[in-house]
C-alpha cells in the first residue's frame, strides 16, 4: 500500500473492505505484454467498521491491507486441478516466456548479468543453461528454481552479498544494458528527453552511481525510485523528478540495487 491509504481511510470515516484477487498476476504479468486468458477469482477478505479502524494507526492500517490482499500466486496454483493454465495470445515472437528476461536478469548456472534471454516459452543464458517456462507459471525442470518467486529471491540474496563486498575506490562496473532514455518529468505529466544512451550502474570512489548517457546520479542521492510494468523506472534525486524509459535492458536490478543501499545506510 502507498504510506498515506491508511491515513486516508481513517480520515474518510467509512467502512473498509479489503478484496482479493487469486490469478491476476499471471493472466498479466508486469514483465509480459498483453493479457493472458486464464483463470482470475475474487473474494472479500474482511469487512471493517470505522468503530474498528478508529483505534487503529494509519500503518497498522496499510499493514491489515497487505495481509488480506496478498496471495502467494505459486500455492494457489498448486491446488487447481491440474494448475490453471494460462493461454498466450499467438503472435510473432511471442510465447508464455517472451520477455522474462526483464524480470530475471542473474544467471542460477553461471552467475552472470545480463546474459539471459527469453524466447517462446524458455529462458535461457549464454552459458547453455535453459529452462522452459509452462503456461502455468512453473519452470520445467523445476531446478534450480520451480518458479519466479524463488529465482527472484535467489537474486535478490545473490546481489546483496555483491553489494556489500563493494567499497569505494577505483570505477569497475557492475551493470550494463545498451540503450536507454531519461528524460524529465515536468508539470501536466509531461516529460522532456535530457539524453539517451547506455544505462550503467558503476562502483566508484563516491559509491554507486546510475549512468544513462552522459547523466548520473549517485545511488545515496536518489530517494525514490518505482517501476512501471518493465519498462519505466521512475527517480526523484530531491531537486527533480525522472524516468528512464528502455524497450530492451532489464530495469529491475537497478531497482533492486537502490533498495539494498537504501535498506542498509546508516
Amino acid at each position: 500500500m502507498f504510506p498515506a491509504t491508511g491515513k486516508l481511510i481513517k480520515q474518510s470515516g467509512a467502512t473498509l473492505v479489503t478484496y482479493r484477487l487469486e490469478g491476476a498476476y499471471l493472466s498479466l504479468p508486469r514483465w509480459a505484454k498483453g493479457v493472458r486468458r486464464g483463470r482470475v477469482q475474487g473474494s472479500v477478505a474482511g469487512v471493517y467498521t470505522p468503530e474498528m479502524l478508529k483505534g487503529m494507526k494509519a500503518g497498522e492500517i496499510d499493514a491489515l491491507i497487505d495481509k488480506d490482499i496478498f496471495v502467494d500466486t505459486w500455492k494457489w496454483q498448486e491446488e487447481q486441478p491440474g494448475g490453471a493454465v494460462n493461454y498466450v495470445p499467438e503472435k510473432a515472437g511471442n510465447g508464455a516466456a517472451a520477455r522474462l528476461d526483464k524480470a530475471l536478469f542473474m544467471c542460477p548456472e553461471c552467475g552472470k548479468t545480463g546474459t539471459l534471454s527469453s524466447r517462446g516459452n524458455s529462458v535461457s543464458c549464454s552459458c547453455g543453461f535453459s529452462a522452459e517456462y509452462l503456461s502455468t507459471g512453473f519452470f520445467d525442470p523445476p531446478k534450480p528454481f520451480a518458479n519466479i518467486s524463488e529465482w527472484d529471491a535467489w537474486e535478490r540474496k545473490e546481489l546483496g552479498k555483491r553489494m556489500e563486498a563493494l567499497e569505494p575506490g577505483p570505477a569497475e562496473l557492475i551493470f550494463e544494458d545498451p540503450e536507454a532514455e531519461l528524460s524529465a518529468v515536468e508539470g501536466g505529466h509531461r516529460d522532456s528527453l535530457l539524453c539517451s544512451g547506455k544505462i550503467m550502474l558503476g562502483n566508484g570512489p563516491e559509491g554507486l552511481r546510475l549512468s544513462v548517457g552522459d547523466r548520473s546520479f549517485l545511488l545515496t542521492d536518489i530517494e525514490t525510485m518505482a517501476p512501471v510494468l518493465s519498462s519505466l523506472l521512475l527517480l526523484s534525486d530531491g531537486e527533480g523528478y525522472y524516468q528512464i524509459r528502455s524497450a530492451e535492458a532489464n530495469l529491475r536490478k537497478y531497482l533492486l540495487a537502490w533498495q539494498y543501499i537504501k535498506q542498509t545506510a546508516v
